[in-house]
């Protein structure tokens, strides 16, 4: 659940009472970008520490809540995604805690080793992506149309080529020289 900007006012500010409006709007606009955009990444980690997506909806809504207050004390240039994956993880070991009786528990050392996997895939994913990015920018915008229809647009391969009317040879073999260059 992403929080609206009035959300995030009505929460105890993390600046005093004497900072101005306009400080205080660009520490709210610095904490929404942040969030925002790191929204799915710490859903995604939630979602690997817990059995159900409501359970990681309910940890979300309050780890946003405790990420606005505690703003503050995050250092601006660091990694917030790591800040908020550590809130995340103190919750969901009190979630375990205190809902023992009802759900499968996991011990602190397990969702130890998941965070780290998880964190360690997310990295890898995140070089690869990257990889991806200075590829996509050295071809040219009809070769990145290419690749995208093929692969972000259609379910396979021969879907993309009865969309283009080629045949299915004919789209690999134009794949084939779009990926040596």
């Amino acid at each position: 659940m992403l929080l609206k900007r009035q959300e995030l006012l009505e929460f105890k500010s993390p600046l005093s009472d004497q900072q101005s409006n306009s400080n205080l709007d660009q520490r709210c606009q610095d904490f929404v970008s942040l969030y925002t955009s790191s929204y799915h990444s710490i859903y995604s980690f939630t979602l690997s520490l817990v059995a159900s997506t409501e359970i990681a909806d309910d940890i979300m809504q309050e780890t946003g809540l405790l990420l606005w207050q505690k703003f503050d004390d995050f250092a601006p240039g660091t990694n917030f995604e790591g800040w908020a994956r550590a809130f995340v993880r103190n919750l969901v070991r009190n979630f375990h805690r205190t809902h023992q009786p009802a759900f499968l528990s996991f011990d602190d050392d397990l969702l130890g080793k998941i965070a780290t996997t998880h964190t360690a895939a997310q990295e890898w994913l995140d070089i690869r992506r990257s990889a991806l990015q200075k590829c996509m920018s050295i071809l040219q915008q009809s070769e990145r149309n290419y690749i995208r229809l093929c692969y972000e647009e259609n379910d396979s391969i021969a879907a993309a080529a009865s969309e283009l009317s080629e045949t299915l040879n004919a789209v690999y073999k134009k794949l084939r020289r779009i990926r040596g260059k």
